[in-house]
C-alpha cells in the first residue's frame, strides 16, 4: 500500500486516510502596523520578569525579589554556645593599673579592643601578663591575659570586626559576658556567618587550644587584692614592712618635693589640698577593702600619686561606720610632703611604709597614708 507515494511495508496505515503533504505557496507577508505593536507591547509589559536568584535562607522575611547578597543572614547575636567551669576559679577580684575589676571587667577591657578591629593590650592591663596573637593576615585576633590559680583570661575574633560585624561583635561578647560568663570560669561562643566566630572566657594556663605561645613560668599575672598591712600605730607614727611584703617598693621612687610634679592638676607646694573625694577624677586609680570573713565593705583607697615602683595611697574608712565619717579626706601639700620624705627615709631600702592619720572617732583613724607598690595599692586600708 502507497500513500502519497510512501510505502506502507507492514500494512500498518490500513483505514487511514492519506494527507497530501505536497508543498504549498506560503501566504503573503503582511508587515504589523504601529498599533499592533503598540498592543503586542502592553501585553508584553504586564507580563512578570523572571529573575535567577539565589534561594533565600530560611530565616529571611524579605519578600522582595530582588537577588539576595551572596553573604547570608547572620546568626540571632543572642544564640550563643556556653560551657561552664571551664578552668580552674581564677581570683573573683583582679587589680588593674587603674583600680580593681572583676572577671566581667576584664573581660570588657577584651572586648573593647577586639571589636573595634584591633589586637592589642587592653587599658590597664600589664603587658608582661599579655599574649597576642594574630593570622589570616591579621583578620584572626586571639588576645590572652595571665591570672594568678594557672587561669588565663582570652578572646578570640576569628574575621575582622568591620561593616555589620563591628555591630554583631559588640552584642555577641556582651551576650556572653552576662549570659555565661557571669564572673565565673566559664568560657561561651558566638557563629557567625561564614568565617565568623567570637569565643572568650577563662581556661588553664597555656591551655592546648590556646594559639599564642606559651606563657612562661616568670610571668607576672594579673593577681587578686594582696592582704592588707596589718598595722597598730594609731597615734601617727609610721610603720615600715619589710621587703619581703608584696605591696614593698623602692623608697627612692616614693619622696616629692616642692615643685616635682603634677598632682590633681596642680603643681605641688605646701599650700596644694590633696582629695580622696570623687575618685574618679581625683586618684589615679582606686578601690575597696573588704573583710576576708564576710565580705564587707570596710573602706577605700586612692592611689593620689605614684612614680617608678612607689604609690602614694589614701585609704578611708567607710561612711557606714559610726562616728560620721564621709568616706574621704584631705591632706595638704606640705603634710604630704613631710610623710614621703620621713616615710621613705625611715623605711630605706625596697619596703612599704603606713602611718594612721591622729584624726580619730570611735577610736579609729579616718584615714591612712601608705607608700607601696604600684602593683598593689590595696594593701593599704584603714583599720
Amino acid at each position: 500500500m502507497k500513500c502519497n507515494g510512501l510505502e506502507d511495508h507492514n500494512n500498518l496505515w490500513q483505514g487511514c486516510d492519506c494527507f497530501d503533504d505536497s508543498p504549498e505557496d506560503p501566504p503573503a507577508y503582511t508587515a504589523f502596523s504601529p498599533s499592533d505593536l503598540d498592543v503586542a507591547q502592553g501585553i508584553l509589559g504586564g507580563l512578570p520578569v523572571y529573575t535567577p536568584s539565589a534561594r533565600p535562607s530560611s530565616s529571611s522575611s524579605s519578600s522582595s525579589s530582588t537577588a539576595p547578597s551572596a553573604t547570608p543572614s547572620a546568626v540571632d547575636v543572642t544564640k550563643i554556645g556556653c560551657q561552664k567551669d571551664n578552668a580552674p576559679s581564677g581570683p573573683e577580684k583582679l587589680i588593674a593599673g587603674d583600680g580593681e575589676i572583676d572577671v566581667n571587667g576584664l573581660m570588657y577591657r577584651l572586648r573593647e579592643v577586639v571589636c573595634n578591629n584591633q589586637c592589642a593590650v587592653p587599658a590597664g592591663i600589664s603587658s608582661a601578663a599579655v599574649a597576642i596573637k594574630t593570622s589570616n593576615n591579621g583578620d584572626s585576633c586571639e588576645i590572652s591575659v595571665a591570672l594568678e590559680g594557672g587561669v588565663e583570661a582570652w578572646i578570640y575574633r576569628m574575621s575582622p570586626s568591620t561593616g555589620d560585624q563591628w555591630q554583631q561583635c559588640w552584642d555577641s561578647t556582651e551576650n556572653i559576658i552576662n549570659s555565661c560568663i557571669q564572673n565565673g570560669p566559664n568560657t561561651g561562643w558566638w557563629n557567625g556567618n561564614p568565617y565568623q566566630f567570637n569565643q572568650l572566657g577563662l581556661r588553664p594556663l597555656n591551655d592546648a587550644g590556646a594559639q599564642h605561645d606559651p606563657f612562661p613560668a616568670s610571668t607576672p599575672p594579673l593577681s587578686g587584692p594582696a592582704e592588707p598591712i596589718s598595722w597598730d600605730n594609731l597615734d601617727g607614727s609610721i610603720k615600715c614592712v619589710s621587703s619581703g611584703s608584696i605591696g614593698a617598693s623602692d623608697m627612692a621612687d616614693c619622696i616629692y618635693t616642692a615643685g616635682s610634679s603634677i598632682i590633681q592638676n596642680q603643681r605641688l607646694d605646701a599650700n596644694s589640698q590633696i582629695c580622696t573625694n570623687d575618685p574618679d577624677t581625683n586618684c589615679l586609680s582606686h578601690g575597696k577593702n573588704y573583710s576576708p570573713d564576710t565580705g564587707e565593705v570596710l573602706g577605700s583607697w586612692c592611689v593620689i600619686a605614684q612614680r617608678g615602683s612607689c604609690a602614694v595611697v589614701i585609704a578611708d574608712k567607710d561612711p557606714h561606720y559610726a562616728g560620721g565619717f564621709i568616706g574621704s579626706s584631705c591632706v595638704s601639700g606640705k603634710d604630704f610632703m613631710d610623710f614621703t620624705r620621713i616615710a621613705a627615709n625611715q623605711c630605706g631600702a625596697p619596703a612599704a611604709a603606713v602611718m594612721a592619720s591622729r584624726e580619730q572617732s570611735v577610736g579609729w583613724p579616718v584615714a591612712s597614708w601608705c607608700l607601696t607598690s604600684v602593683d598593689h595599692p590595696e594593701v593599704c586600708s584603714d583599720k
